[in-house]
């Protein structure tokens, strides 16, 4: 396992970008803004955003800072499909702190979104990558009323 790591690790080293894809969205470029939307500043940043790109209703770039994607309502097979899309680009998750009540039942995929929907279950993956992080969260949003996945990619 820890030769794996270590290879894995030196892929990344040698690889000229750490540009990776995503639905056809570059997940850690945070400077090209062709084809986006503008909104205007947000905390300094110039601010954009695209919408129902791939599996995701909303993407949302701060220039030079960071991208967030958002999937409201999501079911379990697209959380899948995202998480395994990031775990095969960048590797195991270096953070993993996933919460389920204690009595709460997840035994399958209804009742693991009821589980979410009812703020009975959360999960909460990190990819730490040189200066960028990356974090992939299903939860419910209590301003929202709904539950969503969402990944936030950001330099560190």
């Amino acid at each position: 396992m820890r030769a794996i790591r270590i290879l894995f690790v030196f892929l990344l080293v040698s690889s000229v970008s750490l540009s990776q894809t995503f639905d056809e969205i570059d997940i850690t470029n945070f400077s090209n803004v062709d084809g986006w939307t503008y909104l205007g500043l947000t905390d300094g940043f110039d601010t954009y955003y695209k919408s129902n790109v791939g599996c995701f209703d909303r993407i949302i770039l701060l220039q030079f800072d960071s991208k967030t994607f958002y999937v409201e309502n999501p079911n379990v097979p697209v959380f899948e499909s995202i998480y395994n899309h990031l775990r095969n680009n960048f590797g195991e998750e270096d953070i993993n702190v996933d919460f389920i009540r204690y009595g709460t039942d997840v035994n399958d995929d209804e009742n693991f979104c009821k589980a979410i929907r009812e703020g009975n279950a959360t999960i909460s993956r990190t990819w730490i990558l040189y200066d960028i992080r990356i974090c992939l969260d299903w939860f419910y949003d209590n301003n929202m009323s709904k539950d969503m996945i969402v990944i936030l990619s950001y330099y560190k």
